[in-house]
């Protein structure tokens, strides 16, 4: 949900990897400084993928994606 990328900066780590997770990640979360600290793998999130996430995003299976 957009909500995610209004957390508070006090999370150190987010763990978001085999959630099922669709779609594409919006550009707001390169604001969000540890943004190094997600883990996006093993989802289906579709490219292209905003510069800030686009070494971190992982393995995803874009089989589904437009």
């Amino acid at each position: 949900p957009y909500e995610l990328w209004n957390i508070n900066n006090f999370i150190q780590y987010v763990n978001l990897a085999f959630n099922n997770l669709t779609g594409q990640i919006p550009d707001e979360i390169c604001s969000i400084f540890f943004a190094s600290n997600f883990n996006f793998t093993n989802n289906q999130i579709c490219p292209p993928y905003t510069s800030c996430i686009e070494n971190i995003v992982g393995q995803q299976d874009t089989s589904n994606c437009p």
